[in-house]
């Protein structure tokens, strides 16, 4: 531990005692007609004055720094203005001239008495945000100013004070492993290496002082705070902000495990204004945090979608790139050197970033803050794409970023209106269809439909709407849930997966340029349609209604309208990456069969269809294999406890052999994407019955690889071989028994095996790439799955051998 910060330590400590026993004066809590408001220059202050005057009718007091009031009160217009872009309301605005970081605020004895005097509430927003600087430097505004604005509140009549604290109070080594409203951090503050954390801590400490004494305080514990949610506003001196920039300018960024924790201005605002509306009797605290916070990640991934180039590197590597910058070279970071490569000795060397990764932070409890907030009607803002953008847009605009390289084409509702409608019409044979309503249901979605929805429009993507309409005039409303999914063509689809690739680094991102189009991706938006239209009962039965498609002929995306597979007969365990029962494994084998017996040995019928272009030589594609490899690898090894590139690099080693094998033998359309995140069960009188769904990368293979490819995600980890034995056994007498086509047991042995190698060739390493950007929680079981099955049945050994261990 460095001098200075044992003597910080001490000095924390001794400042826990400053409140002394406070006493608050008796009277009545007056509703808030005028309010202290301190920090209205800053990022979150000036958007909570706007808040204030636009939801109360107080007058507001604020403390401003200046010479003189003058100077005050121009610094004040200035700030308002710039973020609202609205005329400064003088009439209920009053300045004071002041200063957080002296001492009784910098106030003269009148203005102090005044604001004891006229004022009915304070807000306390201001402080110095600093992560660099030591607790001794940020000890007087930060925390004598939060004591001395407590004496204001507690002197002549009782004025309820709402304080802004931060959830890094939270995070400390020592600290519990979950931390409510109630944690009282005090007790932890030894371990709290960052200066900005403690001092708000010894902050609140006084506060609870204060409170205990009679006072009414709201402390308000938020995460990180960013941009504006409507207009992106945001502040250039955050830590995400400049994180941003960093990685836009230099084209690299930090490849760590971070939940951004953080929530948008106006909505923080939001919060502090409606408890200054109605504030609460006592004492409380709140912890104001996203309930669906971006990864790190997943925010970089948006920036090379975006046209920004920035790849993840290891943080390591990183830090070296901090420890060198300059301003000429990443003025964006050259502040935050001290925070970033600072390594206090209570965390064992690690650096202070690290406290807050995902595998070393606390979790944060704001069960009964959320309860309270949603009472008040406050919701958070969704952070997503158009958001990331518009925050990036102002940032641009201000001259901290480079300009937006792809601007999202915005598409209102209405276009998904006009689509529906016209699919229904034709669906139906109903000219005179009318739409009554359509309303957007929530649906998690995966990455690229995300990206492809922002790049696009709102709209596209995939997305479930609730649709009442009515056939004919006079006849009775219907609703319908259905999916709608929006896509473009193969250019933009590959566009975002080189971003994605790109992301996880330069030149995995140029190898899936070069090599994408053998990935079976392309004219998935055209196969779909296609396969729905056949007229087949052992397809129909298992897939989900078409109600149309169609190429809008605005915008020309591709759409397709099909039935809404929500049921309540989908049972819980039936979530990607957890295990089956043996029972319902054979039933959905026994669905496989039915699909795969439609066009098993008649294949030619489907490449008439063109469902795929033309095949590379897997010479062509041994650099993209072998970029996936290397990238999963990190994965795979991991969980496998053993090297994972020996197996890799064999399965495209020996790409050539055993396509040709594979080729000779019988082949069908197989769904080729064929897990739980692809399955439902459609109710039935008798049982539920299993239903495929996204057909996108549908293709001819044999039909042992959709059998693979499902045992590697439900398999349960007590299974033995026999069993698996066993599901292979039904999916092949099934199959002979539908299609009337002998399959040779030791070739389909054989088949199965060698599926296992494709998969592990691109499928899973694909979902590895998707891993890194947004994490697949059922991605161990289902590499641990391959491991066992590939123990099992390993094709090097030879098929009699295959079999006969099996056996």
């Amino acid at each position: 531990m460095t001098d200075q910060f044992a003597y910080d330590a001490d000095l924390a400590a001794a400042d826990l005692s400053l409140a002394g026993a406070p006493r608050v004066a008796a009277g009545a809590i007056h509703a808030p007609r005028r309010i202290f408001l301190t920090g209205a220059t800053g990022f979150l202050g000036v958007a909570v004055l706007a808040g204030l005057l636009a939801r109360t009718g107080a007058k507001v007091l604020c403390l401003v720094r200046g010479a003189d009031a003058d100077e005050a009160r121009v610094r004040l217009k200035q700030a308002f203005r710039a973020a609202t872009g609205r005329r400064f309301p003088a009439a209920r605005v009053e300045v004071v001239c002041g200063d957080l970081g002296l001492p009784r605020l910098g106030l003269t004895q009148t203005d102090a008495d005044r604001i004891a005097r006229e004022t009915d509430l304070a807000v306390h927003c201001g402080a110095e945000v600093n992560w660099s600087r030591s607790y001794a430097e940020l000890r007087a505004a930060n925390v004598l100013s939060v004591l001395e604005i407590a004496r204001l509140c507690s002197d002549i009549r009782p004025k309820p004070l709402v304080f802004v604290s931060t959830l890094a109070v939270c995070y400390a080594h020592d600290a519990p492993g979950i931390v409510n409203e109630d944690a009282d951090m005090s007790r932890h503050l030894a371990g709290m290496p960052l200066a900005y954390a403690r001092a708000k801590c010894v902050a609140e400490h006084i506060l609870g002082a204060f409170g205990r004494a009679g006072l009414p305080v709201m402390i308000v514990r938020s995460g990180l705070i960013v941009g504006d949610s409507r207009s992106g506003r945001s502040n250039r001196e955050d830590i995400v902000s400049r994180l941003l920039c960093s990685a836009a300018w230099t084209g690299i960024a930090p490849d760590v495990d971070w939940q951004v924790d953080a929530c948008p201005v106006d909505f923080v605002a939001g919060v502090l204004v409606e408890l200054a509306r109605r504030p609460g009797p006592g004492m409380q605290t709140l912890h104001v945090n996203h309930p669906a916070p971006r990864h790190w990640r997943e925010v970089v991934a948006w920036l090379n979608v975006a046209g920004y180039r920035s790849s993840l590197v290891p943080y390591d590597r990183w830090l070296d790139h901090v420890r060198r910058a300059t301003w000429a070279t990443d003025a964006s970071l050259r502040p935050l050197q001290p925070f970033f490569l600072a390594r206090p000795r209570i965390l064992g060397g690690r650096t202070l970033p690290e406290l807050y990764f995902e595998a070393n932070r606390e979790r944060i409890d704001a069960t009964r803050s959320r309860a309270l907030l949603a009472q008040r009607g406050l919701r958070v803002p969704t952070i997503d794409g158009a958001y990331l953008a518009r925050c990036v847009g102002a940032l641009a605009a201000a001259g901290h970023f480079p300009a937006l390289p792809c601007s999202p084409a915005r598409r209102p509702l209405a276009a998904a209106e006009a689509t529906v409608a016209a699919l229904l019409c034709e669906h139906f044979c109903e000219r005179g269809l009318k739409l009554i309503g359509i309303q957007r249901r929530v649906v998690e979605g995966g990455i690229l439909s995300e990206l492809l929805g922002w790049r696009l429009g709102q709209d596209a993507g995939v997305a479930k709407f609730e649709v009442a309409f009515r056939r004919r005039r006079g006849a009775p409303d219907e609703t319908l849930p259905l999916i709608l999914k929006r896509k473009p063509g193969d250019e933009l689809v590959l566009a975002i997966g080189e971003a994605l690739a790109g992301t996880c680094g330069t030149t995995l991102g140029k190898l899936f340029r070069d090599g994408a189009y053998g990935l079976g991706l392309l004219q998935a938006h055209k196969r779909e349609p296609l396969l729905y239209r056949i007229d087949e009962p052992g397809l129909r039965t298992h897939m989900p209604r078409l109600y149309g498609s169609m190429r809008e002929s605005k915008g020309g995306l591709f759409a397709l309208a099909i039935e809404c597979l929500d049921s309540a007969a989908f049972p819980t365990w039936a979530e990607a990456g957890r295990p089956w029962p043996g029972e319902t494994i054979r039933t959905v084998v026994e669905t496989a069969a039915q699909i795969h017996s439609v066009f098993l040995a008649q294949t030619h019928l489907l490449k008439q269809k063109l469902w795929h272009p033309c095949s590379p030589l897997p010479e062509e594609m041994l650099p993209l294999w072998r970029g996936l490899a290397d990238h999963a690898a990190e994965f795979f090894s991991d969980w496998w406890g053993e090297p994972s590139l020996p197996l890799q690099r064999r399965a495209a080693k020996t790409a050539r052999e055993r396509r040709s094998v594979l080729a000779a033998m019988p082949r069908t359309l197989v769904h080729n994407d064929f897990n739980p995140r692809n399955l439902a069960f459609r109710p039935n009188a008798a049982a539920p019955r299993p239903c495929a769904f996204d057909w996108e990368l549908a293709a001819v293979r044999v039909p042992q690889h959709d059998l693979a490819e499902l045992l590697c995600f439900v398999l349960p980890p007590e299974a033995e071989r026999a069993a698996v034995l066993e599901y292979l056994e039904l999916l092949r007498a099934r199959l002979e028994l539908h299609a009337g086509t002998p399959l040779e047991r030791i070739k389909w042995y054989e088949g199965f095996a060698l599926s296992l190698d494709e998969l592990i060739l691109e499928r899973l390493p694909l979902y590895a790439l998707f891993h890194r950007i947004r994490r697949q929680p059922f991605l161990p079981r289902v590499l641990q799955n391959w491991k066992r099955l590939r123990e099992w049945f390993d094709p090097a050994v030879g098929s009699p051998a295959v079999l006969g261990r099996v056996q």
